[in-house]
This record gives C-alpha cells, structure tokens and sequence, in this order.
C-alpha cells in the first residue's frame, strides 16, 4: 500500500515582546515617555523581539473574520479548509 504526505496550516496568534529603552532623569519621567511611544506607536528602536511561544493560541474563524484559520494540503495542493465547518 502507498503512503501519501499532507500538512495542515494553522492560523495563530502568539505574543510577542519588544524591547525598548527610554532615556530620562526619573522613572516616572521615563514612564510619561514610555507611554507616549507607546499610544504613538513609535516604541520599536530596533531593540530585542521576543516571540512568546507559550502564549500561542490557534485563532477560530470568528476571530479571522470568517477567512479559513486550518488549511489541508497535498504537495502544496489546498484540498480543503476549515471554513465550510462553520
């Protein structure tokens, strides 16, 4: 008998964590900085990222507005997805 290989894309969301420094005289001060980068967006200085594995969640359709989040292949073939299960 034949053997046939396949494989499942998953969609997922995981955390990841950026690294950034603040320059300032006080904490509370670096904070208020902190906090503007932060609200504008502009935190990543090219410092470490930090993908966190352990918070990796497969996403539902609900969450992928709809779109397939579990795709099934056969040599780079889609056969199937997960959307016509909802």
């Amino acid at each position: 008998m034949a053997t046939f290989d396949f494989y499942v894309d998953q969609k997922c969301s995981v955390w990841e964590r950026v690294q950034f420094e603040v320059e300032a005289d006080t904490i509370e001060e670096a904070k208020k900085k902190a906090i503007k980068l932060f609200q504008q967006g502009e935190y990543d200085d090219g410092g470490d990222v930090e993908t966190m594995y352990d918070t990796m969640e497969f996403m539902d359709l609900k969450d992928n507005n709809g779109n397939p989040t579990l795709e099934l292949y056969y040599h780079d073939n889609l056969i199937t997805d997960n959307k016509n299960d909802y």
